[in-house]
């Protein structure tokens, strides 16, 4: 089954990103999107890097810190997710560090392009969704489902 946002700093800053409306809507907002488990975050980067056995090892070290680092932050009642967002994107920022650092060259150009496409998902949609901007002049009405 695919997913329909399947790339690991994707996860990342959505999380991040909703953080903020959800301070807004107050307790009573939806709950946020939980990020891939680690054992999904890892089989998609050895499709993507061609992992060796021992990187896929140090990686899933690596995503399960991150990945209780998150919950132990959505978990602490006493923060308030204006203070929770810098600490999630810490945690995120320090894990894709730890990672590239165990990479080859060839795989390190291949995560930073990863993680650029990732940023560009996100800050305009997924290739083949809708956009974010307006449509072009002359382009056909969306259509209404």
């Amino acid at each position: 089954m695919k997913m329909r946002w399947t790339v690991l700093f994707f996860d990342t800053l959505l999380l991040c990103a909703m953080v903020v409306p959800l301070c807004a809507q107050g307790p009573g907002g939806p709950p946020p999107p939980r990020p891939e488990r680690p054992e999904q975050e890892l089989r998609r980067l050895n499709k993507k890097l061609k992992l060796n056995d021992e990187q896929k090892t140090k990686v899933m070290v690596i995503l399960k810190e991150r990945s209780s680092g998150i919950k132990a932050l959505m978990d602490d009642q006493d923060t308030s997710m204006s203070e929770k967002f810098p600490q999630m994107a810490k945690l995120w920022d320090t894990g894709n560090s730890k990672i590239r650092d165990l990479l080859t060259p060839d795989q390190q150009a291949s995560f930073d392009k990863l993680l650029a496409e990732e940023a560009s998902r996100r800050e305009h949609g997924p290739p083949d969704g809708p956009s974010n901007g307006p449509p072009e002049a002359g382009a056909p009405p969306p259509p209404q489902t």
